[in-house]
């Protein structure tokens, strides 16, 4: 019999950051990366970041699948990759550190929740 792999969205996550940070710091140390190839990977992050909370705001909608977690990263994700992105083309000012100011999108994700709470 086969056995499936399955692996929670937080486990992939921490995953592939450790995959990336850990290929960036030896790329970096083996002197393969210089300051064009770090930018152009620095450029890619945010695609990634909205990418991936695209799909935790749509997974617990697809065949039931996934968690309310994973709904609320999501809603935490796609705004803030998508954010950084409206700064990389001078649309607005938003940098890394201005992550905290997405703090209510915990109150939106609390409606949310009251709003469309299934009772089984």
């Amino acid at each position: 019999m086969r056995k499936t792999w399955k692996i929670s969205v937080s486990n992939l996550l921490i995953a592939i950051i450790f995959i990336y940070v850990g290929a960036w710091f030896l790329l970096d140390n083996l002197g393969f990366l210089n300051e064009s190839l770090k930018n152009a990977l620095i450029l890619f992050i945010p695609y990634i970041i909205a990418i991936f909370g695209i799909g935790l705001l749509i997974r617990p909608f697809i065949k039931n699948h996934g968690l309310a977690s994973d709904w609320l990263f999501g809603l935490f994700f796609f705004p803030y990759g998508s954010l950084l992105i409206a700064d990389r083309f001078g649309a607005l000012d938003f940098t890394w550190s201005d992550a905290w100011k997405l703090w209510p999108m915990i109150i939106i994700y609390v409606g949310s929740v009251i709003l469309f709470h299934r009772k089984n």
